[in-house]
């Protein structure tokens, strides 16, 4: 009988030892499954036991920590590892105390980022054996992330810039209209006013024209219309409208081309229009009684034209930039920005389309800046090369128009004296006319430091000041009107009208904020008051 029960007992631990054996390769297929498995989705991590010391790591650990398998049972302490992480530790005991997760974005040491997420390690019968970290390389999202939020900035930036510029050349148009409801007899203030409109009218259709272009270019609709032509001609044409701009601003401007014509196969129409946004830009980015240099030289199969000016200059940091869609180079106020950003993003585009290259060279802030084209020449080309010089001396164009009104004007208790200053003439030009038909003295400035030598003899009631000014912001100029006269009257006249607007003029000691194109009755209302 004995005999039996332990062969009985002996078949029954046989089938045991099979059942056990069989658990064995399950649980070690498991593991194999689970190894593999972390392995291949590149995942780092480490296992720590309740005394922080290591339990196992996968391979891709290995990236970050100098850990070997006969590391295993040593505390975490004992490694070494490239991130930038002092507390790994601490922060390991602290999930081990809380069993609270934590996550943690690092750098390491050759520049790239880790998500790092420290989480309770829990046994199958949910008690807590250690602590479990691993590594997850985040730095194309991160850089992709980072992309996406400069691109959503640039893009408010850019609407809040149209919004801007549409409202600049809207401001004198409506007062243009408002002058035209009440003046029916005067015929030199039509004809004026009308010239205003027109030129303001004609600065919105050059936005839209370049809003239009830089679709039209990215879609693939624009075609060229190449010819054989002269460079002299594109240069014509696109002196024939940028000329007006530099004369206004005063600005010497010195073409030196070959003495022979220079041939190009090319679009007439777009190589002027490369040629116009060129000098345009520069007289933009002048002062007034700067120098601008046009250029042209052939070297070799191609013609070299420079722009060179003695204007603001571009930061080293936004030379790699320049050329992409809404990048502004900007004055030492935030506010003083020209035009959507996108004119030399068009050239560059047209450029390339022409087989050419455009570069941009400054050697910093106020130090002035140089744009060089180069385009293929057409293949029959005269030889020797003479110079000649045109210099347009624009001594007699003025940066500011500066109206002082007479000693004898009438003076009623509801009439005031009134400065605008407003860098835009036909702006300033508008509210003087408006402003003077209701009987009130108007002096004008087109900038900041005239507007304050024009304050100190004019002594007004009211100032109506633009925000980007050239030489000084108009909040920097609205600080020292307040302190040179107290009671005054600082109204913020801009097209510039965010919160983040509202809240910088209100700071500066604006007593009233109004966007442009401002409604007269409205403007009326308060200088009455």
């Amino acid at each position: 009988t004995s005999k039996e029960e332990l062969q009985s007992v002996n078949e029954e631990l046989v089938t045991v030892n099979f059942e056990l054996k069989d658990k064995i390769e399950e649980v070690s297929n498991s593991n194999l499954d689970l190894q593999n498995l972390m392995n291949s989705i590149d995942v780092s991590s480490i296992f720590l036991d309740r005394d922080l010391r290591i339990k196992r790591f996968t391979s891709p650990v290995q990236k970050l920590f100098n850990i070997l398998p006969a590391d295993i049972g040593r505390p975490l302490t004992h490694q070494t590892h490239r991130l930038d992480y002092e507390n790994l530790e601490a922060d390991a005991d602290r999930v081990l105390r809380t069993l609270k997760p934590f996550e943690h974005e690092i750098k390491s040491k050759d520049g790239r980022w880790h998500c790092v997420r420290i989480v309770p390690y829990r046994t199958g019968n949910n008690q807590i054996d250690g602590v479990l970290l691993t590594f997850e390389d985040v730095t194309e999202r991160k850089q992709a992330k980072q992309t996406l939020k400069e691109a959503d900035r640039r893009k408010d930036e850019f609407l809040a810039t149209l919004a801007h510029e549409l409202r600049n050349p809207l401001a004198p148009i409506r007062s243009g209209i408002e002058i035209l409801r009440h003046t029916e007899y005067d015929k030199v203030k039509l004809e004026q006013t009308l010239n205003i409109i027109e030129r303001q009218t004609n600065q919105i259709i050059r936005l839209v024209d370049d809003l239009l272009d830089i679709s039209r270019i990215n879609e693939g609709k624009i075609t060229l219309k190449k010819e054989r032509l002269e460079l002299k001609a594109a240069i014509e044409t696109a002196l024939e409208t940028s000329r007006e701009m530099i004369e206004n601003n005063g600005q010497q401007l010195i073409i030196s081309l070959p003495d022979e014509p220079v041939y190009l196969e090319a679009d007439l129409t777009r190589i002027a229009q490369i040629l116009l946004n060129l000098l345009n830009n520069a007289a933009k980015y002048t002062p007034p009684g700067g120098k601008i240099w046009l250029t042209g030289k052939k070297e070799k199969n191609e013609v070299v034209v420079r722009v060179k000016d003695t204007g603001i200059g571009i930061a080293p940091e936004m030379l790699s930039n320049i050329f992409e869609m809404y990048s502004q180079v900007e004055n030492a106020s935030s506010q003083s920005r020209f035009g959507l950003g996108i004119g030399l993003s068009v050239v560059k585009k047209l450029v390339e389309m022409h087989s050419g290259t455009i570069e941009a060279f400054s050697a910093g802030d106020g130090q002035g800046s140089e744009f060089v084209l180069r385009l293929p020449l057409a293949e029959e080309q005269s030889a020797p090369e003479k110079t000649i010089k045109q210099t347009l001396n624009n001594e007699t164009a003025q940066s500011t128009n500066h109206k002082m009104p007479e000693n004898g004007a009438v003076n009623h208790s509801k009439l005031k004296r009134i400065l605008v200053v407003d860098d835009n003439e036909d702006a300033a030009e508008m509210l003087e006319i408006l402003l003077s038909d209701d009987g009130h003295q108007v002096c004008t400035a087109l900038d900041g430091k005239t507007g304050i030598e024009a304050s100190k003899n004019f002594q007004p009631d009211i100032c109506l000041l633009d925000i980007g000014l050239p030489n000084m912001d108009g909040y920097e100029l609205a600080r020292i009107l307040r302190e040179m006269m107290p009671d005054v009257t600082l109204i913020a006249l801009t097209g510039w009208g965010q919160a983040e607007d509202l809240r910088r003029s209100t700071a500066a000691g604006f007593n009233h904020h109004l966007v442009k194109p401002v409604d007269f009755e409205t403007l009326r209302t308060l200088v009455e008051q």
